[in-house]
C-alpha cells in the first residue's frame, strides 16, 4: 500500500505542477527513529525524501518503487540530514539557526504520510467508535516559506477496513477544494479504486477523501 500511496502521489506533481517534464520528483515519506513503546523523545520524526522519475504520469508496475522505499527507509536513522531537534535553533547564532529552519518535508516536492492503522484510544471517543478517522499535517515551526517546495501533503489512515486520505495542496496547481477532490478522485480511478467525499464537495468546505 506504501508504494501505491507514493505514486498516487508523485502523479498529482507530475499532472499538475511539473506537467509532464522530465525533471525527478522528492516524495517526502515521514518516518519515526523511535525505538519502541518506551522512547519518549520529543523529536523523533524525519521526513526522508524518495527520488522517483517526472515525466508523464505513471500506473504501471510498483516493483521499482517499493524496491527503492524499503532501501531508502532501511538506511535512514539517527545523522539523517533533515533531522533538525528544535531546541538545537535556540543555542547557534541567528545566521546559523536560520539555515537549519527549513525542515525535509518543505524541501520536498509533494508528502505521503502513511500512518497505518488509528489506535483504539484514538477511535473510541465520547463512548463511541468512528467508522473512520481523518487527519492533516501542519507547517512545522520555523519554516522559512521563500525556501519551501512542498506544493501538497497527503495523509492516508486506516480505521478497521476503512481507509482515509487527507489532502492539501497550493490553490495555484491544485485550484479550490472541489478541483482538488477531482485531481484525487481521478487518480484513485486511474488505480482501480473508488473514493467518496469525506463532506460536501462545493468550494471551501472539501479538504479530505475517504477510499
Amino acid at each position: 500500500m506504501n508504494s501505491l500511496f507514493v505514486e498516487m502521489a508523485a502523479n498529482l506533481v507530475r499532472r499538475h505542477v511539473r506537467n509532464g517534464r522530465p525533471a525527478a520528483i522528492d516524495v517526502g515519506i515521514p518516518t519515526s527513529l523511535r525505538r519502541g513503546d518506551g522512547d519518549g523523545r520529543a523529536n523523533a520524526l524525519v521526513v526522508v525524501p524518495l527520488t522517483v522519475p517526472g515525466g508523464a504520469v505513471r500506473h504501471g508496475d510498483l516493483r521499482r518503487t517499493r524496491q527503492e522505499t524499503k532501501d531508502l527507509l532501511r538506511r535512514t536513522g539517527e545523522h539523517s540530514g533533515t533531522l533538525v531537534p528544535e531546541p538545537l535553533w535556540h543555542l547557534l547564532p541567528a545566521r546559523w539557526a536560520g539555515a537549519l529552519k527549513a525542515p525535509g518535508a518543505q524541501q520536498t516536492d509533494v508528502v505521503a504520510s502513511n500512518f497505518g492503522t488509528a489506535p483504539d484510544g484514538v477511535v473510541r471517543f465520547a463512548r463511541g467508535t468512528a467508522d473512520s478517522v481523518a487527519l492533516r499535517t501542519m507547517n512545522v515551526p520555523g519554516v522559512v516559506p521563500e525556501k519551501a517546495r512542498l506544493r501538497a501533503s497527503l495523509c492516508l489512515l486506516r480505521t478497521g477496513d476503512r481507509m482515509t486520505v487527507t489532502a492539501t495542496g497550493m490553490p495555484d496547481h491544485f485550484g479550490d477544494s472541489a478541483s482538488l477532490y477531482r485531481h484525487l478522485d481521478e487518480e484513485f480511478a486511474a488505480w482501480g479504486l473508488t473514493a467518496r467525499p469525506w463532506w460536501d464537495t462545493t468550494p471551501d468546505t472539501m479538504e479530505g477523501i475517504e477510499r
